[in-house]
């Protein structure tokens, strides 16, 4: 039996199943405003309804920001699964790290709290994190190991926080300086010259080659991931970190603490020259921070 294909009904099918995929999201993005939030069905808060119905964007390479967990609230029985970890370090976009992660570290057994609120209402029950009977490390070796992949953590945040800060600042400096256009000599001058100081900060902290998953292989990581791989290291079984890993991160941070205080240094008197020429051609001032400027 031959199937034979009309002029106009390969364009006709097409249609219609553009028409039927069209109609299946719609009626499923009704459904998920009915059932968004559970509040928001009974008339309370009704403005917490924050339907998804977007379709994906691409993301560059590397790392990207997620958000935290967050209980669902639709309508009817609802589950949260907690990954038993504490709160990630920071990171930045495209960052790519080599061995190592911005995961945030496995808490320790003992007791702990988790408070629910909706609305106005809020309750809260205690509950214990089991220790592993087949390890065994004991609860003072598990509190030491956690302390210290916290140390971990936040001194990655803070290497990371620091190339954020340059990032910011050199995205700030370029606007300014095409904003003053040919007024700016001074401007430009003095803009060149920190971006070339800030630049050579960032790349001690941060391995500015990297573009893919796999340029560690060709480049060398820097001090935020050497930092950050201790966590795997410290992190990969139940123990207390060995004195070998304390000493390293010691050094790391040492190491870490001299190219701060020389980012310290820039975003002082160096950067403070270039926002006094910034007054003098009314424009606006820079001031550093973290936030991530396109």
């Amino acid at each position: 039996m031959r199937a034979f294909l009309f002029p106009g009904q390969g364009s006709q099918s097409v249609g219609m199943g553009v028409a039927l995929r069209q109609a299946s999201r719609a009626a499923r993005d009704s459904l998920n405003r009915r059932i968004a939030d559970s509040l928001a069905a009974m008339g309370v808060m009704p403005g917490a309804v924050r339907p998804d119905t977007t379709e994906p964007s691409q993301q560059s390479a590397g790392w990207r920001y997620t958000p935290p967990p967050r209980l669902p609230n639709r309508t009817g029985m609802n589950r949260f699964a907690w990954s038993l970890r504490s709160e990630d370090a920071v990171g930045f976009a495209g960052m790519i790290f080599w061995a190592a992660g911005t995961t945030g570290p496995v808490i320790p057994p003992g007791t702990y709290s988790v408070r629910l609120t909706a609305g106005d209402r809020s309750e809260s029950q205690t509950f214990q994190i089991l220790r592993d009977p087949r390890a065994n490390a004991t609860q003072t070796d598990l509190d030491a190991q956690y302390a210290f992949l916290i140390q971990v953590r936040d001194k990655t945040s803070e290497a990371n926080n620091a190339v954020r800060t340059i990032r910011n600042v050199k995205a700030q400096l370029t606007a300014r300086r095409q904003a003053a256009g040919n007024r700016g000599p001074a401007l430009d001058r003095l803009g060149r010259t920190l971006e070339a100081d800030l630049s050579a900060v960032e790349a001690e902290i941060y391995q500015v080659k990297n573009r893919s998953g796999q340029d560690p292989l060709n480049y060398p990581i820097k001090l935020n991931n050497q930092i950050a791989a201790l966590a795997g290291v410290a992190g990969s079984g139940e123990a207390r970190p060995t004195a070998q890993t304390i000493e390293v991160f010691r050094i790391l941070s040492e190491q870490l603490d001299v190219q701060l205080k020389q980012l310290n240094e820039l975003l002082g008197t160096r950067l403070a020259a270039v926002n006094a020429e910034l007054s003098r051609l009314q424009l606006d001032r820079i001031t550093p921070g973290t936030a991530e400027l396109q």
